[in-house]
């Protein structure tokens, strides 16, 4: 646990698994810094959570493009019947889409599943069912290890 300005802020270095189900309230499941500690996570399933939008939320005065989340024990991921679903962590407005174009604040055109923000080297296992994502990656992730992969759904 790490003590901030006025708030404190949840670590888990040892979690290996996170399994959330029929949390139709929760619009997010981390916060930023929460999500940076989670280096030992091999399953995130997320299931019938209809309002959420993304598993880490764009923080307050944003974030540079220094600021990637890397989950390097992650193996399987599943986002399935989650209707309002549009991405895992939204580009900071600072990052250039594609096409060239600069996310603007409180921007909500559609952002691609994964982008630059998250790296997810050794997933094995993709499954995404029910959402509202319009693209699974953009044109800018240079390394996907789809040769390592046993189930994309």
């Amino acid at each position: 646990m790490v003590k901030g300005d006025f708030k404190m802020i949840l670590g888990f270095p040892s979690l290996k698994k996170v399994v959330f189900s029929g949390c139709s309230e929760l619009r997010y499941l981390f916060p930023y810094f929460t999500a940076t500690t989670l280096r030992k996570l091999e399953i995130l399933e997320i299931m019938y959570c209809e309002h959420k939008k993304e598993v880490v939320p764009k923080e307050e005065g944003g974030r540079s493009k220094a600021d990637v989340m890397s989950f390097p024990s992650s193996t399987r991921v599943s986002i399935i019947w989650c209707s309002d679903f549009r991405t895992f962590s939204p580009s900071p407005t600072n990052v250039e889409r594609k096409l060239g174009k600069t996310a603007q604040e409180n921007d909500e055109s559609p952002q691609p599943v994964f982008n630059e923000m998250v790296t997810l080297p050794n997933v094995r296992s993709l499954q995404i069912m029910g959402a509202q994502c319009k693209e699974l990656w953009n044109n800018q992730i240079t390394v996907i290890p789809f040769a390592n992969w046993n189930f994309f759904e």
